[in-house]
């Protein structure tokens, strides 16, 4: 599988939409200063691809602190075996 977009909102430190475009083939590396959202957004992977969940429990434990009841919201554009 092919990730080719990341867009997460109103998640954990994202309270404003943010995408991550053209990621590569193979590795990708996220390098940042502590704080920047590098974990927020493998967590964001993890809960759209791993991670059970009820709808309504998802906002209590992945919006952000300071936004309680906001609606997080995680999109991935994958591929895989040419699709």
């Amino acid at each position: 599988m092919k990730l080719h977009r990341i867009r997460v909102e109103g998640f954990k430190r994202f309270r404003d939409a943010f995408t991550i475009t053209d990621l590569n083939p193979g590795i990708n590396l996220f390098a940042a200063p502590n704080g920047k959202g590098k974990s927020t957004l493998a967590e964001a992977v993890r809960v759209a691809f791993l991670r059970r969940h009820k709808t309504a429990s998802l906002g209590e434990s992945q919006a952000p602190r300071a936004q309680p009841g906001a609606t997080p919201t995680v999109q991935i554009d994958f591929g895989g075996q040419g699709k």
